[in-house]
């Protein structure tokens, strides 16, 4: 109840990304108030199954059919967040002695919710991961909105 609530807090303040921002700080919150906070076993394979109903739903034939023009630029994206995330993920590890996978899923640029199923699955420090995810996710939307206007990238 005390994420519902934190999401749909966030989100009727109009917090980008509010639904999940919002649990995220209501349960931390918790946690730092009782040190109670608990995910049950069975919300984790919902949560899965959720984010795969959603991710399956945004690939439509439309989508698909704009995959022949985009292979070069896939190509090139991919690559590049592959060798960023690996240079980004070696700097973390050194710095702060985290193992390189931790390091690796925390610098990868992937939606906060996969990173967070795939790192418990993977027996990864799944808290340290989804912090990072959150800083980086406030920090993009705290900033990246405000340097579009500034520079006119319409």
């Amino acid at each position: 109840m005390v994420a519902i609530t934190g999401g749909y807090l966030f989100n009727y303040i109009g917090f980008p990304a509010g639904a999940i921002v919002g649990a995220i700080f209501s349960i931390i919150l918790l946690n730092f108030a009782t040190d109670k906070a608990i995910y049950p076993r069975v919300l984790k394979t919902i949560v899965q199954l959720l984010a795969g109903c959603y991710i399956g739903s945004k690939m439509t034939s439309q989508v698909l059919s704009e995959i022949p023009k985009l292979m070069a630029p896939l190509g090139v994206l991919v690559i590049e967040l592959f060798f960023m995330a690996f240079v980004t993920a070696y700097i973390i590890h050194k710095l702060t002695k985290l193992n390189f996978a931790t390091a690796l899923f925390s610098s990868i640029p992937g939606g906060i919710t996969e990173m967070s199923i795939i790192s418990e699955e993977m027996g990864l420090d799944t808290p340290k991961i989804v912090l990072m995810h959150t800083c980086r996710i406030i920090a993009v939307l705290a900033i990246l909105p405000s340097l579009v206007r500034f520079f006119n990238f319409h």
